[in-house]
């Protein structure tokens, strides 16, 4: 089974916004590195707004603020977790585009599944502390294969909505994310692509903040 290649795509968008956001000397040495065919003015204007979104929240930043912040969060939800078969690299977040078409092209993942999948998630975790590098499962629910598989456990609430579930381009998921609240320890990002007919249908974003 072949996913539409606009994931392909909006991953490149979210890895450029992503990296260049919090290393914003490299953003040119990124675009001009292979990304440039694929970065339009749109996608510059997203790593500008996030830049300054960022610099804005770490200036305001206080611990008082942090903890807070932290103590309101943590209570909000009862912790749920999901099982993921796919793919999990711990790469550069610019890198994540790759890993899509590995998992695209696996067929010990493919050939397994018992029907076409409704979701596909990709979850951000551990991330480096200039968050270049992260942790990166992409995968569907256990409960869309037969036989036995072993399984990333993601906790995934309680989680924050930095995107409901919609219809979006792939410029809109990566400005998403400039909804982050950088000056809060981020534990997630989860993506969740919803699926009609193997092709890409809606999407809704999550971050869950805190340590681990």
């Amino acid at each position: 089974m072949k996913l539409f290649g606009s994931l392909i795509t909006t991953g490149i968008i979210i890895g450029l916004v992503w990296t260049t956001a919090l290393a914003q000397p490299n953003a040119e040495i990124l675009v001009a590195e292979g990304t440039q065919s694929k970065v339009t003015a749109s996608a510059k204007n997203a790593v500008s707004h996030v830049n300054s979104v960022i610099e804005k929240q770490l200036s305001k930043a206080s611990s008082a603020d942090i903890q807070d912040a932290k103590v309101t969060y943590t209570n909000e939800r009862k912790a749920e977790t999901i099982k993921l078969v796919g793919l999990t690299e711990r790469q550069a977040i610019s890198l994540v585009p790759s890993l899509w078409q590995r998992f695209q092209s696996t067929l010990s993942i493919q050939q397994h599944l018992k029907r076409n999948p409704k979701k596909v998630y990709v979850v951000y975790q551990n991330f480096s502390a200039d968050y270049q590098t992260a942790d990166i499962t992409i995968g569907y629910d256990i409960k869309e294969f037969g036989g036995k598989h072993q399984p990333v456990n993601v906790q995934y609430t309680p989680h924050e909505v930095l995107l409901n579930k919609g219809r979006y381009g792939e410029f809109e998921l990566a400005q998403a994310w400039q909804n982050i609240d950088y000056r809060r320890p981020v534990s997630k990002v989860i993506e969740i692509h919803h699926l009609s007919n193997s092709k890409p249908d809606s999407a809704e974003v999550f971050v869950i903040y805190g340590s681990e």
